[in-house]
């Protein structure tokens, strides 16, 4: 064995950080390499992606313990995604990926694979659809495409034909503010055939690779709440549907759901209109006529609400009278003392500017979590009219 004394090591000190550097990264650097000067960033990073790999929404609870931070701080990071467009919360308070994403995600797309020809087909005429006809123009232009857009005088029928004729004449996105939610899957499927990719504004659509829409839930929703804060249980209100898209369904569900959360209210009657503003006036006529005590009406759109509302003033009476859209004819009543109270904000230029861009996304080989992209909404009444910008 040998007899050499045991070696006595003293430790040095660690190197500065400048001095650990990785390969190819400035010393200068290394420290911000190590340790991100903006730990807030880095947390709203981890979250959004937390998200993104979500179908469903995702609670705040479920975010919290994912992440492993305070809730606190989590709701904080939401609350700023939310203002800034990248995250989308619903009316339970759970969150999904906001259209800023998809915007962003456009763009970068956009720059790398030029689409030639997109086509457009709305409703019918009127301001609300002419915004989204203008907004898909303006994003077709932003990427160097045509954009061939068209309306369908509230015919399924003409609807269909003009998607054929977008995927005959090439059209790689085709856009569809849809008449009718159910009647367009066989003409889907002959665009798709043809390599076209099409995506639902306003409403979903079958046959559809995605949708971008209103949170119509949330609408409703908002709409039956200030019904149930407004006026004791047992108040008598009507509802005033419209065509068959999902839209409507959604917005009748979220506000019936609403009634039910909230107390013992009586719909004392549902009829379905056309959403217009003549069978508005119709319909409100023959409610006012059947149901003398009615207390409120729920009207699917503002020109359905502008109708029930003339219908009131015919005859005297003051029904206060909740749509949705958020147009200037509505705002009008709601702040002139109108029979139209609220209106259920909409951003038909949104819709249609989102929905160029997902669609661009899905052209170009994206394939997202979730095919529905929900745009937020509020209720517009007097007490917070002033500062509202309508469409």
């Amino acid at each position: 064995m040998s007899s050499r004394p045991p070696c006595m090591c003293r430790l040095e000190p660690l190197p500065e950080s400048s001095d650990l550097a990785p390969e190819g990264v400035p010393s200068s650097m290394a420290t911000e390499v190590a340790r991100p000067k903006a730990p807030a960033l880095v947390r709203a990073a981890r979250l959004l992606d937390v998200v993104a790999a979500q179908r469903a929404p995702v609670t705040l609870a479920d975010l919290t313990r994912r992440l492993a931070l305070p809730k606190s701080s989590v709701l904080n990071i939401c609350n700023t995604l939310v203002a800034q467009r990248m995250l989308l919360r619903g009316h339970d308070g759970s969150f999904r990926l906001g259209p800023r994403i998809i915007e962003l995600g456009a763009v970068v797309n956009g720059t790398e694979r030029p689409v030639r020809l997109i086509g457009l087909t709305v409703q019918g005429a009127g301001p609300f659809f002419e915004a989204e006809v203008s907004a898909a123009t303006e994003e077709a232009m932003n990427v160097g495409a045509s954009i061939d857009a068209a309306h369908a005088s509230h015919d399924p029928r003409v609807q269909e034909r003009q998607i054929r004729e977008f995927a005959d004449a090439g059209a790689e996105l085709i856009v569809v503010d849809p008449v009718d939610s159910q009647s367009l899957a066989g003409a889907a499927e002959y665009a798709r055939t043809r390599g076209a990719t099409l995506v639902a504004i306003n409403g979903a659509a079958g046959g559809f690779d995605a949708a971008v829409t209103t949170d119509n839930t949330q609408a409703g929703f908002l709409a039956g709440t200030y019904f149930a804060r407004r006026f004791p249980n047992g108040a008598r209100i009507a509802v005033i549907g419209g065509t068959r898209v999902t839209a409507i369904a959604d917005r009748i569900d979220g506000f019936t759901r609403a009634l039910n959360e909230r107390g013992a209210f009586s719909i004392v009657a549902h009829v379905t209109g056309d959403n217009t503003e003549a069978t508005g006036y119709r319909l409100g006529t023959a409610l006012l006529r059947k149901h003398p005590d009615l207390q409120g009406i729920f009207a699917i759109n503002d020109p359905t609400a502008s109708g029930a509302s003339r219908a009131c003033r015919e005859r005297g009476v003051n029904v206060p009278i909740v749509g949705v859209d958020g147009s200037s004819e509505a705002l009008a009543e709601i702040t002139s003392g109108g029979g139209i109270v609220g209106t259920a904000v909409q951003d038909p230029r949104g819709l249609a500017r989102v929905g160029v861009r997902f669609g661009l996304n899905l052209v170009f080989g994206a394939k997202p979590a979730n095919q529905t992209v929900l745009l937020p909404t509020q209720l517009i009444t007097a007490s917070d009219a002033e500062g509202y910008e309508p469409w």
